[in-house]
């Protein structure tokens, strides 16, 4: 869990580490891919006894197990067609609507997640992710950045923690987003037909993370050392100031903007003398004549300071950059305020130059300080497999409820993946989130698709075709009688 000085004269490293010089070992035998479904049936007994009824066990394992398949389309009714179950409405009903406890299956998740790939010095990432939505209905869907398109877009956003450590990732807890505006007397007709809790409060990004954040170490089933996150985080002093104080050796280490002011030395401060006139001054100002704080990207350092590493060797090969490490002051309400670590990364390949901002202690090596700049990726990494694998961002729930139960599905379906991951690592150490989901669709059953099935789908389909237009002939009818007398 460091990164690697280069120590070649031309700071290039031409040969690839030893570990990625001969083609990964892959020995897996049939007999352990027919395994798998047992695997999975063991696996899910760890969540079976939190529902309330044997009913939604099952249909949760069959929801699971319907997003490992191959298809096209991952909605409700497609995963039901393909699990072979012909209530399609009892499949909706247990995602969107019924009142299992989607919480107790987190904390599970956790736990499992911990004896999975739990490390002391595991590292917690803050993201948020976006998905982009049709209509008006559903909840905390609005006019918001989304990250799928890359504008402000019509989209329903997550913020997600995802957990990090030598021996894999996976997404740790989930919240969805509610716009400042769901919270107006416009949207309460929408709060309630989206079954929102009546005590919700509006949160921002930071709020959610810190929140998901606090419960994961106040339940202790997660071993962390490190909390990571982007620039949206690492703007937020008053998040940096909450994770110092949790204690634990529980350190941040964040990206910043560019534009985030330092002083590189503690400046003199004083209460001003009281002048006899008004209120003593009580509150702490620079002292006449000490300097501004400067802006992170205006500090300038010999190149000597900078010291050459491998960040990270992935699949397009290793990641170079050159980093330097400066201990600062951060400004806090105009004032100095804790010492920290500033670290600024200059990727050599990219030419890009990246500012994060650490309270680790002064003593912390280097090369761990280096490696942390780089440790962000996962979080990225585990959204992407549960869109692209698990097609997370397919979904027809409008309901709060709904959004909660099917993004905690797919995080418990995406921690079995890892689990594989873990079992094989022996025989199959390069086995990938896409390779273990391969092995999976290889071992589940498939339905049979002949002249009866294929009628079957007809019926349902000109069945729901039907309901559709009486529904749209209704609300036809409804704007015609605005306008005529009928």
């Amino acid at each position: 869990m460091y990164a690697t000085p280069f120590t070649t004269l031309e700071g290039i490293a031409l040969e690839p580490p030893p570990e990625f010089q001969n083609p990964p070992l892959l020995n897996l035998k049939p007999e352990q891919v027919d395994g798998i479904l047992d695997k999975l049936s063991q696996f899910w007994q760890r969540f079976a006894h939190l529902f309330q009824r044997r009913e939604q066990s099952e249909w949760g394992v069959k929801y699971i197990s319907g997003r490992f398949m191959e298809g096209e389309k991952y909605f409700t009714s497609n995963i039901a067609q393909r699990a072979g179950e012909e209530n399609e409405r009892a499949m909706q009903n247990f995602v969107g609507a019924s009142p299992w406890d989607d919480q107790a299956l987190l904390i599970e998740h956790q736990s499992v997640a911990q004896e999975t790939i739990g490390h002391p010095e595991g590292c917690i990432i803050m993201d948020g992710s976006g998905f982009p939505r049709k209509g008006t209905e559903s909840a905390g869907i609005g006019r918001q950045y989304c990250n799928a398109t890359g504008k402000v877009d019509n989209c329903q956003v997550g913020v997600y923690l995802a957990y990090v450590a030598p021996k894999g990732y996976t997404l740790l807890d989930r919240r969805l987003h509610l716009p400042e505006e769901w919270f107006s007397p416009e949207y309460a007709v929408r709060r309630v037909n989206c079954g929102i809790p009546e005590e919700m409060t509006f949160h921002n990004h930071q709020e959610w993370a810190l929140e998901m954040l606090q419960g994961v170490h106040q339940r202790g089933k997660v071993t962390f050392q490190w909390v990571l996150g982007d620039e949206e985080f690492g703007r937020d002093t008053w998040l940096l100031d909450q994770i110092a104080d949790m204690g634990d050796g529980i350190h941040y280490f964040m990206q910043i903007p560019a534009n985030t002011r330092v002083w590189l030395e503690r400046p003199e401060t004083e209460i001003p003398i009281w002048k006899g006139r008004g209120r003593p001054n009580t509150r702490r100002k620079l002292v006449e004549g000490e300097p501004d704080p400067q802006q992170v990207d205006a500090i300038s350092l010999p190149p000597e300071e900078y010291v050459r590493y491998t960040l990270h060797e992935g699949s397009k090969g290793p990641l170079v950059a050159d980093v330097v490490f400066i201990r600062v002051v951060a400004v806090r309400d105009a004032l100095p305020g804790p010492e920290v670590w500033l670290v600024i990364r200059h990727d050599v390949v990219s030419g890009e130059k990246r500012y994060y901002l650490s309270n680790a202690p002064e003593g912390t090596p280097h090369p761990k300080l280096a490696w942390l700049s780089a440790d962000r990726w996962p979080v990225e990494r585990s959204i992407e497999d549960c869109k692209d694998e698990l097609r997370m961002n397919q979904y027809s729930m409008r309901s709060w409820r709904g959004w909660y139960h099917h993004m905690t599905l797919v995080m418990i379906a995406h921690l079995f993946l890892v689990t594989l991951q873990q079992e094989f690592r022996e025989q199959a150490p390069a086995l990938t989130i896409s390779q273990a989901r391969m092995l999976l669709k290889a071992v589940l059953p498939r339905p049979v698709f002949d002249v009866t099935a294929a009628l079957k789908v007809l019926h349902k389909i000109q069945i729901c075709n039907h309901r559709a237009y009486l529904s749209n002939r209704r609300r036809t009818l409804r704007k015609l009688g605005k306008l005529i007398d009928i």
